[in-house]
């Protein structure tokens, strides 16, 4: 029953897409071999979020079987923007009816759902005669009232431009678009059958594109939480593919750009971050409803343990439960800002207004004063200089530094409610001297990152949003002041609310500390993870902070995945890998992050 809701609220609930157009990667003919004349070879393949393995497979079915002279254009279609998604059956449904957009409405282009593995030559394919048609596809054999399946296409971009609009692809539902392509006489030709096999279709030496049309049988299972996978015979294909692309060392981009064209090497190096994201690329789906409860739940427990915390009697075994309690649980709350700066931009806007609205900015901590990036050495460096602070950055804090942090965490709520009362009005009045005001407090307070208090940023981002959100946490200060000063709030609450304030700026700086990047001798740097008792998660590094180290590497993994996909690593990687000697003991690495300035210094 959870699945099915799963998969309803997935179908149903698709976010829009960020990317302008595809992502074309470029496969040159090989060294050595005299180049064809023959034009390239354009594939467009229809993708998702989710389907990273996948698409490493089928990129590399085709490598496997490509025509050494000549070149190959890869299209990878994926979050376009602009399409309605709403309904579809899978998020890349209606990105094949704008290939003669993308392809400039000129040439030939082969349309590949990601769901497929190549076992001939494509340039076979995109050499077939057309007969005058605008497309070739197999014939449906699906209950669906076209007669065609376009999973496995071969277009003639400029017949099809007038029917396959981008205007329609975005807009229109898929039945309609049959609808107009079946409307059109001498459109569809027939496509040889082996080039679309659908599952049970699949001969071994006659099949030349295997398509997994089943979602429950698809080998890499892409959505494990919605469907509950079963294996079939075909799927050894599959499989057998993906150990050839591994023992090759074969890796493929996983980060998605903006539509654009690039050169894509044939190999790289196994070193780095593609090989994880590979590894886990199945693991990269958000599920809103898992941020939507643990957020409410949260929040919801903070506020009512912090009422009891201020109304109970003073100074009793209760009232300290209470405050216990309320900063534990506000602190997990305000912790979703680092899960939000790690969201890709356009995606998860609803829970981003929902965090702001019920804790960021009653707690005066909006996201926009969060940016997780640390800046390389040189940028802090120039910063610091500017500053008049000669002196290189520090990467661990020594026992001076940690005197100052506890100094720090005493100040921060009083800043913090000074930055909002005092600034908030100048930078809403003129939001275009908020970068030279910002960048003249640091140099004031060079010990305070803008994570934290000043909501600091060199360039920072002027809209709409963040000018509301200013008003609002200054609209709340105006409130809590008017409350004390007619007596609303006892006065004698302000020393409590202090200290819980205090509480939870503490628990962040511990949590901070863990954090904290090793300096690796490559000039590297390098997080770690955090193994202990399952509480950490709860308390001390909520939502997966414990795995600092593989969320540097992969930064978009949801929280609720950060821990099966740390399973999966230290299961696959090699002893000797960085991201397995990144792994410590909470005691070893309390140590780690507390003690390495001091023992270079001695």
């Amino acid at each position: 029953m959870i699945r099915t809701i799963e998969r309803v609220l997935h179908k149903s609930f698709r976010p829009e897409g960020l990317n302008a157009g595809p992502v074309v990667y470029t496969l040159p003919p090989l060294p050595g071999t005299p180049p064809s004349r023959k034009p390239a070879v354009r594939i467009f393949i229809g993708s998702e979020p989710g389907q990273i393995r996948a698409e490493r497979v089928l990129v590399w079915s085709i490598m496997r079987h490509r025509d050494p002279t000549r070149a190959y254009e890869l299209h990878l279609m994926r979050d376009l923007a602009g399409f309605r998604r709403v309904g579809w059956v899978t998020g890349f449904t209606n990105y094949r009816y704008a290939i003669p957009h993308f392809a400039g409405f000129a040439g030939r282009a082969i349309y590949n759902d990601v769901d497929q593995v190549y076992l001939e030559d494509p340039a076979r394919l995109f050499d077939l005669e057309m007969d005058g048609h605008g497309f070739l596809a197999v014939a449906n054999r699906t209950r669906r009232r076209w007669s065609f399946d376009t999973s496995v296409s071969l277009i003639d971009c400029a017949r099809m431009a007038p029917i396959w609009t981008l205007h329609r692809a975005q807009t229109l539902a898929v039945d309609q678009l049959m609808d107009l392509t079946n409307a059109a006489e001498g459109l569809r030709g027939d496509l040889p059958a082996a080039w679309n096999a659908r599952d049970g279709e699949y001969r071994a030496g006659e099949s030349k594109v295997l398509h997994f049309t089943k979602l429950p049988a698809q080998p890499w299972r892409p959505f494990p939480r919605q469907y509950r996978y079963a294996k079939r015979a075909e799927g050894a294909v599959w499989r057998e593919l993906e150990r050839e692309a591994d023992a090759a060392g074969f890796l493929w981009p996983t980060e998605g750009a903006h539509g654009g064209r690039v050169e894509w090497p044939l190999r790289i190096s196994a070193e780095g971050p593609a090989p994880i994201a590979a590894a886990i690329g199945d693991l990269m789906e958000y599920r809103p409803w898992i941020y939507f409860a643990d957020l409410t739940v949260s929040a919801a427990v903070g506020y009512f343990a912090c009422w009891k915390y201020f109304t109970v009697e003073d100074y009793t075994a209760e009232q300290l439960f209470w405050f216990i309690v309320a900063g534990l649980a506000l602190f997990r709350a305000g912790v979703f800002v680092n899960e939000i700066a790690h969201i890709p931009e356009g995606r998860m806007r609803a829970f981003k207004a929902y965090w702001n609205l019920i804790c960021g900015i009653p707690l005066l901590t909006p996201s926009f004063m969060y940016q997780p990036a640390r800046p390389t050495d040189q940028e802090e460096l120039a910063r610091r200089q500017a500053a008049g602070l000669n002196s290189p950055p520090e990467d661990d804090p020594t026992p001076r530094s940690l005197g100052s942090q506890a100094l720090k965490v005493l100040a921060v709520p009083l800043l913090g409610v000074l930055r909002f009362m005092l600034l908030s009005p100048l930078l809403f009045l003129n939001p275009r001297h908020q970068g030279w005001i910002m960048a003249r407090l640091t140099v004031y307070f060079p010990g305070l990152k803008h994570s934290e208090v000043l909501g600091h940023d060199l360039a920072p981002t002027v809209g709409w949003r963040r000018s509301i959100a200013e008003l609002c946490c200054f609209g709340v200060m105006m409130f809590v002041i008017f409350a004390y000063s007619d007596d609303i709030v006892p006065w004698s609450t302000f020393t409590e609310l202090y200290a819980l304030s205090v509480f939870a700026v503490a628990l962040h700086c511990l949590r901070a500390l863990f954090s904290r990047r090793r300096r690796a001798r490559a000039s590297l740097d390098q997080g770690m993870t955090v193994e202990g008792p399952a509480v950490l998660d709860a308390l001390i590094l909520p939502l997966g902070s414990r795995y600092q180290a593989l969320r540097e590497t992969v930064p978009t993994v949801p929280y609720h995945n950060l821990g099966a996909a740390h399973r999966r690593l230290i299961a696959g990687l090699p002893a000797d890998s960085a991201y397995r000697r990144g792994v410590r003991g909470l005691g070893a690495a309390l140590r780690v992050a507390t003690g390495t300035a001091r023992k270079s210094r001695a």
